[in-house]
């Protein structure tokens, strides 16, 4: 046997490997980018569990979780984490274990689970000893008292907070001080104690301005600025909101800019200053938007939309109304969709020991069954020896085999029962897994069914509810009405889109659908169609082309046909943009007609196009936001393919997309389909 060489000699790292292991660990802190660190923390990793060295190991995981942390892995962060806390505790690093389930604590607070948050930094706390690390211990009350106010429990909130500031002022920890302090500002600006925030605030600010910390000034400005609004207090808001943006301007803080120029957005809107409030909410818009912040594009198309109502331009206010409601929606779906991924983690943790138990379960059975074997082996072995001597004596004494034979014949009938009961359990075995199958697939449709119920007709439904308070409230003239009745229409025909889709789809997977052939026109159905959805096109400048003009008989299930024929022309205008264009055209071949969408819109990136068709397959916003199901296209697939027909897809992100699919003209290919099934 040749022994293993050293991967890393070839590469010229002769020398010493823990130098090197530093190293990287050195470069994956001081990354430009999480990906950077992650790729210098992952190298450090493989190389300390070459040399098996627990210590650069321990840090090396610790590494690898914080570069998951930064980019949103919160699942592998947790994992590398965890792995890490192990080595530590290996190692009786009370420091370091205490500091990696500090970590853990802020991974599980930023998914939201608040309880098991709070458990791994009281536990980080215990691990720190009494008296020990006053730095670390400022930090964890600090984080404590945060999770104690997220969870509406103030009392206990304000307790750790003033531990976290008694501690550090007992230091004289003016590094620390500082996140106690504005952390007691905004727990009792939460509460409306203005006077008491303000107070934290100035102090919070006051050690910033000591240590110079640029970032710090501009955020406690920024908090006093908001503080000062709820106070309606505008000249002192507008004074310290300014000099929070000429800060932040100055570092390039893009982030918290944006929060600030929405502040200052919301104050000149509650001033009626609707110039200057417009001013900086659109900037506040077009900095989140370019930064892809979610919550301050909901925030600032919120803002917008309040000053266009007052402005009595209801278009423009429903526009930035529908912006606001679809941030919102995609703010919740993120934040359901962390809350799902921890349920799977926890899920896939209760299974990992669930499996470890059955694994457990079966190799106690094994161990069993091969004390039973060796027994059995014991008896067949003395009743072989048996049966021999029988079969000497009787031999010598009878001259008969009839002993023999009636042996043979019982080993024979044990063997067949044998056979028999492993053949029942390898069906029982196949039953239990095919339940299971079929479990899990009930549950993904149910989740499938819940999220889009919940959410994606929240958006269309805010959008009416808007509409019929201002109604209600009499700010709506007959004019502005007609105006808007169009809109009103349009919505009503999405949302009832949207709905149909979801039907259809929940009943093709709970209970099949299989079609009802007959011939009907083709050209009728298109003409149907595009009048639907005419006020849809129209309100984004899209023009619609029929160039079926004559009569052309198929035969399909009219009601699936129309889904299809629907949701492929309603996608093009989706995806359509002013003085684009779309054709709808179709042709015979080889018994088939070959129906074409095209639209000269947006196209498709090719990562998404390979998608279509799928479970895969999400929901995208429309060039006017427009929001989906993610189902279209899967009906569509389904539809066709149960109707004899094909469907496909070219596009290219930029330059448009057509789809094709085929539609039988006669029975003999739905009659060929039945024989085949």
């Amino acid at each position: 046997m040749i022994a293993e060489q050293n991967p890393y000699l070839n590469e010229g790292y002769s020398h010493d490997l823990t130098d090197t292991i530093s190293s990287l660990l050195l470069k994956s802190l001081e990354g430009s980018e999480p990906s950077e660190s992650l790729e210098y923390a992952m190298e450090a990793m493989k190389r300390a569990e070459y040399i098996d060295d627990s210590a650069q190991l321990a840090e090396a995981y610790y590494s690898v979780g914080s570069s998951y942390d930064m980019l949103g892995e919160d699942q592998l962060a947790i994992k590398y984490f965890q792995l890490a806390l192990k080595e530590y505790e290996d190692l009786d690093d009370s420091l370091n274990v205490s500091w990696t389930l500090n970590n853990l604590g802020v991974v599980y607070d930023e998914l939201g689970d608040y309880d098991e948050a709070l458990s791994y930094y009281l536990l980080s706390l215990e691990a720190l000893g009494e008296g020990e690390y006053p730095e670390n211990r400022v930090t964890l009350y600090n984080n404590i008292g945060l999770i104690y106010e997220a969870n509406g429990l103030t009392d206990k909130a304000l307790e750790n907070l003033y531990s976290a500031y008694r501690l550090a002022l007992k230091y004289d920890l003016q590094g620390r001080i500082t996140y106690p302090l504005h952390s007691l500002g905004e727990t009792y600006l939460n509460h409306g104690e203005y006077d008491s925030a303000l107070h934290y605030f100035l102090q919070s600010y006051q050690v910033d301005d000591e240590l110079e910390d640029q970032m710090g000034l501009a955020i406690n400005l920024q908090s006093m600025g908001k503080a000062y609004l709820l106070q309606k207090k505008y000249k002192k808001a507008e004074a310290h909101l300014k000099e929070a943006l000429e800060i932040q301007t100055k570092i390039g803080d893009k982030y918290e800019q944006t929060c600030t120029l929405t502040l200052l957005g919301k104050l000149y809107f509650q001033m009626k200053n609707y110039e200057q409030a417009l001013e900086y909410t659109g900037r506040a818009l077009k900095f989140a938007e370019k930064s892809n912040t979610k919550n301050q594009i909901k925030e600032a198309a919120e803002v917008l939309s309040n000053i266009y109502r007052d402005f009595g331009n209801f278009e423009k206010a429903l526009f930035y109304t529908d912006l606001s409601n679809t941030y919102k929606d995609s703010i919740y779906n993120e934040a359901k969709s962390r809350h799902l991924a921890l349920l799977q983690l926890n899920k896939q943790e209760a299974e990992n020991a669930a499996l470890m138990t059955d694994n457990e379960f079966k190799s106690a059975i094994l161990d069993d069954q091969q004390v039973l074997i060796e027994k059995q082996t014991y008896v067949v072995i003395f009743i072989s020896l048996g049966l021999v001597l029988s079969f000497i004596i009787l031999s010598l004494l009878m001259n008969s085999n009839k002993d023999k034979n009636l042996a043979n014949q019982r080993l024979i009938k044990q063997k067949q029962e044998i056979e028999k009961i492993i053949k029942e359990l390898t069906t029982l075995n196949e039953n239990v897994n095919r339940q299971k199958d079929d479990l899990q697939r009930s549950n993904q449709i149910k989740d499938k069914l819940l999220s889009i119920i919940s959410h994606d007709f929240r958006s269309p439904l805010n959008s009416l509810e808007g509409i019929l308070d201002l109604m209600t409230q009499g700010r709506i003239s007959p004019d502005e009405m007609q105006m808007i009745s169009k809109e009103l229409r349009l919505k009503v025909n999405i949302t009832t889109n949207l709905l149909d889709n979801l039907l259809n789809w929940a009943k093709s997977q709970m209970q099949g659908i299989n079609p009802n052939p007959e011939f009907f026109d083709i050209k009728n159905l298109v003409e149907d169609t595009i009048h639907l959805l005419s006020t849809q096109a129209e309100k984004k400048d899209v023009r619609i082309y029929n160039r079926i003009v004559h009569s052309q008989n198929v035969f399909s299930d009219y009601e699936m046909t129309k889904l299809v024929v629907r949701n492929l022309v309603s996608n093009a205008i989706k995806f359509t943009s002013s003085g684009d264009k779309i054709f709808v055209k179709a042709g015979l071949e080889n018994g088939f007609l070959q129906f074409v969408v095209k639209d000269t819109g947006k196209g498709i990136i090719q990562e998404e196009k390979s998608k279509l068709f799928t479970h895969e397959s999400k929901s995208t916003l429309g060039t006017a936001y427009e929001k989906g199901t993610g189902l279209g296209l899967l009906l569509c697939k389904d539809f066709v393919e149960k109707n004899g027909g094909n469907i496909t897809v070219e596009s290219e992100e930029g330059e448009g997309s057509t789809f094709c699919f085929t539609i039988p003209i006669e029975p003999s290919v739905i009659e060929l389909m039945e024989i085949k099934e």
